[in-house]
């Protein structure tokens, strides 16, 4: 037997993640080459004009002293404006979601791998390369792709940390710490990771968390200081979080709170609009208790976990122009039944696959990540950071991926009972009323009868 021989194997599975994810690149360009021309929504909007906005000035100025940006993380459209200097053309932007959502193929590849083997890492790969609504993302301006590669390249990172090496720790540290000035959630993770790389690891474990919390706060320094010279305050990434904080908990209109924030940016100052918003929405939490956390996490979980998804809001909100009734409900069966069969496939996963060390992180930032998004509010746009979970735990149901499952137990078989009545209640809660609406059932919307009456 020739040296070469055991590594057939690895060279194999690599070259299977490979086709993969030049599969899922090749889906995503084509579906950026053929979707309809769309009208930005939400966020998008915001994300491409702080972009253009750094790219306007003649020359193209990316200087951070001189810019205002501090409620937004700076990341995404820093991206977004360097690519239109470089490519000419927003388009050039769908281009590179499209490289970014292919390449969380290989990250969820090697993470899967990682907490569950191989086979459960193909099947994982196979899930991240096709999936509906990971590929619509990439046509798009969220900063999800951004984020999602991040966060799941520095997990990884982090897991190959704890295996040994204080170069993926630094590795880890880097990619999360991009990623957090993406989204500033993996920030508040970092001591729960530390913690986690430390526990029973020894020495060495201790060496491992602190070089990747170091990364991790020397990749976000640079522009934490900006924003002390700047705005003469400490802050981290952004003051997103305040409103969020605020509008999530504060009873009554939530536009009030937009107005309110927007108000004191304006005659005060972003940092103290920021410190405002933070203590109004603590005030809004104690004055809601006992009964807060039972409130928020059915409100907020069902609102991470409902099927719908931007893609159906874009065209619930005619974002494609009038289209017939039955394209949209192909078009809603082609997104909601891929979510609904992974999700089916990944609660007996989650009572019954074996917990290893690398799954019970995954666990616990999934835990965390939920839980801070209940404190603040849920949308199914943030379910996207926790798909790569849900494919390892669906992979790890299907008995090909040749992952090792626990017996059935009363109280595993009580876990999954509840799971299931849950997903089955946010899924008809979710979609029975948006399907209801006029692109779904053909009805004019009533400004469209108005108008249509006005004619006559």
């Amino acid at each position: 037997m020739s040296e070469s021989e055991p590594l057939r194997p690895e060279r194999r599975w690599w070259y299977q993640v490979a086709l993969l994810f030049l599969a899922g690149l090749a889906v995503r360009l084509a579906f950026v080459a053929l979707e309809p021309a769309t009208k930005l929504r939400g966020d998008e909007r915001v994300w491409t004009a702080l972009g253009l906005e750094l790219a306007a000035a003649p020359p193209a100025s990316f200087d951070p002293l001189q810019s205002r940006l501090l409620f937004y993380p700076p990341l995404h459209p820093y991206l977004i404006g360097l690519t239109y200097v470089l490519g000419g053309s927003l388009k050039a932007f769908k281009l590179l979601q499209s490289l970014l959502g292919a390449a969380l193929v290989l990250a969820v590849a090697c993470v899967g791998r990682r907490a569950l083997g191989a086979k459960v890492g193909l099947v994982v790969a196979a899930f991240a390369a096709f999936y509906p609504e990971l590929i619509w993302y990439s046509a798009h301006f969220w900063s999800e792709p951004l984020f999602i590669l991040l966060l799941w390249w520095g997990l990884e990172r982090a897991l190959a940390a704890d295996d040994g090496g204080t170069g993926a720790a630094a590795a880890g540290g880097l990619l999360l710490g991009l990623a957090g000035l993406t989204r500033e959630i993996p920030l508040y993770f970092l001591p729960i990771l530390v913690a986690w790389l430390s526990w029973r690891r020894g020495r060495q474990g201790v060496v491992r968390a602190a070089v990747l919390a170091a990364a991790t706060v020397a990749t976000v320094a640079p522009w934490t200081l900006r924003n002390w010279v700047q705005f003469d305050a400490f802050v981290p990434v952004s003051t997103m979080g305040g409103r969020a904080l605020w509008e999530a908990n504060a009873p009554g209109d939530r536009d009030k709170v937009y107005a309110e924030h927007d108000r004191l940016t304006a005659e005060e100052s972003p940092v103290a609009a920021y410190r405002y918003a933070t203590a109004e929405g603590l005030r809004a939490i104690r004055e809601r208790q006992p009964l807060w956390i039972f409130e928020k996490t059915i409100r907020e979980v069902a609102g991470v976990f409902t099927p719908v998804s931007m893609a159906l809001v874009q065209i619930e909100k005619r974002g494609y122009g009038p289209l017939q009734p039955r394209t949209t409900w192909l078009v809603a069966a082609a997104l909601i039944l891929p979510y609904l069969a992974v999700m089916l496939l990944a609660i007996p996963g989650l009572a019954r696959a074996e917990c290893t060390r690398p799954l019970s992180l995954l666990v616990l930032f999934s835990g965390f990540y939920l839980l801070l998004h209940i404190v603040v509010h849920g949308h199914h746009r943030f379910r996207l950071a926790l798909l790569p979970i849900v494919f390892i735990l669906a992979a790890s149901t299907l008995r090909c991926a040749g992952a090792a499952l626990r017996p059935w137990t009363p109280r595993r078989r009580l876990a999954a009972g509840v799971l299931l009545v849950a997903l089955v209640t946010a899924s008809a809660q979710g979609v029975a009323g948006f399907l209801k609406e006029p692109a779904f059932t053909g009805r004019p919307r009533p400004s469209e009868e108005a108008s249509t009456a006005g004619e006559g």
